[in-house]
């Protein structure tokens, strides 16, 4: 009988056999954002994908950056925000990210991880504001300052890779749902899903997070940047089932947590 060590490194070589034995560079994110402080006393104009806000942006002390009112700026972009008020923080989804924010801490869940933009979330006039960055940093816009206000951008044309292998582990939680393919724990590749995510099988029907088993060899298309962790992670627009269902012990690495 094959044990879970001998099973484990078994699915790792024959992951990587099926993927032509390349590894994955994990590469640091490049968004787009020319981020400047701006000379300005008055509050200043944001647009958002062509469309100027009826709600304003303020200087931050000098050197900062703007701050966008966080609220307005995601509900016209669609995304509901919820607030939790003994906490001071807001957390909101989009696609296959999760977030966090909290006031006066300058820490921003990406990809599972807190990443500092140098410029903690505040509280004025009853609005929570983000620096301008959160929105290239985090939610991978296009933003650039002028003289008279910010330009926010979600238009550009979406950058994807295709990779291929096969699924070691799958965690199907309701906030943090991934699957990883090529390797188990710092190895392989996490590929972070959410509503947005299409499943298929290889004929094209539909299938869902919970159709995906380990051992299944996958076409993966996914976002072309990835977290410099280990392993790193990417957010994941389609996966496509190539084979049928392998047989795999059921203790392995198949989880759903749940964070309370």
């Amino acid at each position: 009988m094959m044990t879970t060590t001998k099973y484990a490194a078994a699915l790792l070589a024959l992951s990587l056999t099926l993927s032509g034995g390349a590894t994955y560079a994990a590469e640091k994110a490049t968004p787009s954002h020319s981020i400047q402080a701006i000379a300005a006393t008055q509050p200043l104009s944001i647009t958002l994908n062509g469309e100027t806000l009826n709600s304003q942006a303020y200087q931050g002390d000098k050197d900062a950056e703007p701050m966008i009112p966080l609220r307005d700026a995601l509900d016209k972009l669609g995304v509901e925000i919820t607030w939790n008020n003994d906490s001071k923080a807001a957390e909101f989804s989009k696609g296959a990210l999760w977030t966090s924010v909290q006031v006066d801490k300058d820490q921003y869940i990406f990809a599972r991880m807190y990443k500092s933009l140098g410029t903690a979330p505040a509280l004025k006039n009853g609005k929570l504001y983000v620096p301008a960055s959160f929105f290239s940093e985090i939610l991978s816009g296009s933003v650039s300052t002028e003289k008279e206000g910010v330009s926010i951008s979600f238009e550009q044309q979406r950058e994807t890779t295709t990779t291929t292998g096969v699924i070691t582990e799958i965690s199907n939680d309701d906030k943090y749902a991934s699957v990883k393919i090529n390797g188990i724990d710092m190895n392989g590749l996490v590929l972070n899903v959410g509503e947005d995510t299409l499943y298929q099988a290889a004929d094209g029907s539909t299938l869902t997070l919970n159709d995906l088993k380990i051992g299944q060899s996958v076409e993966v298309e996914h976002a072309n940047i990835a977290t410099l962790s280990l392993p790193p992670q990417t957010p994941t627009y389609r996966i496509t089932v190539k084979d049928k269902e392998r047989s795999h012990p059921q203790h392995y690495r198949s989880y759903n947590l749940d964070p309370c």
